[in-house]
């Protein structure tokens, strides 16, 4: 599972995916008090990045 993980914050990168939604995905903690609020992005934000990352396409604003 580790080495997953660490996998999976490498293509996320590779895809520029933004930080704070790499953190969501992996489930790791995002510094920042007001990161701390709310419940996290949508599905469908982490579904276009998970997409992005299996089949190496990202479309932007869809």
């Amino acid at each position: 599972m580790h080495s997953f993980r660490h996998s999976m914050r490498d293509r996320l990168r590779a895809v520029e995916c933004p930080a704070d939604i790499v953190d969501q995905i992996g489930g790791w903690q995002t510094d920042g008090v007001g990161h701390g609020y709310g419940s996290g992005y949508p599905m469908d934000v982490v579904r276009k990045w998970m997409k992005a990352v299996t089949w190496g396409d990202m479309v932007y604003g869809s």
